[in-house]
């Protein structure tokens, strides 16, 4: 899944779907971000401001930081105003906090974290292709809005076991730990 933007080191992000973030009204309670244009998701589906809010949201359940949002609407094609109670000077970090699902695949009352192990669709360079034993298969988004990423397949495996990490890292079974 890709978020709004990432950390690039400790004071900055950088947008990765976002195209733009400027605040819209009275000195910060109110920013208007943009999507940039293209962005579909793995299952094809282009990304829309009513997913980001929809994700908002869903996500307010878990995130104490998003819970500062009082209010999400879309005001534009590819545009999403948020709302604060308070001004906010910058809304960089919230927006690395976000990631961005597809609304149309929470079509029924179970539990949203069931439904994404179940259907993992995101915007990312990655897509699932299915889950291992003991961890994920992830193959290259041929479709991916920044361009389809060099390496083909990506496998995490969960070793909690440190010892095993090295051996494996040592007998070039593990690229990284």
């Amino acid at each position: 899944f890709s978020p709004l933007a990432v950390y690039k080191n400790l004071y900055e992000t950088h947008p990765v779907l976002l195209e733009s973030a400027t605040t819209s009204l009275g000195g910060g309670s109110a920013w208007e971000i943009r999507l940039k244009d293209g962005i579909r998701f793995h299952n094809g589906m282009p990304l829309t401001p009513e997913d980001v809010a929809f994700s908002i949201e869903k996500g307010k359940e878990t995130s104490t930081l998003l819970k500062t949002i009082t209010g999400t609407e879309v005001s534009g094609e590819r545009q999403i105003r948020l709302r604060f109670d308070n001004p906010v000077s910058d809304i960089s970090g919230t927006l690395a906090g976000i990631y961005v699902y597809p609304r149309s695949i929470f079509n029924s009352d179970a539990p949203w974290r069931e439904i994404l192990l179940k259907n993992p669709i995101g915007t990312g360079p990655y897509k699932f292709k299915r889950w291992l034993s003991n961890g994920i298969e992830l193959e290259a988004n041929d479709g991916y809005f920044e361009g389809r990423p060099k390496i083909k397949r990506v496998v995490y495996i969960y070793e909690k076991d440190a010892d095993k990490q090295l051996a494996g890292l040592l007998k070039g079974d593990i690229d990284i730990i």
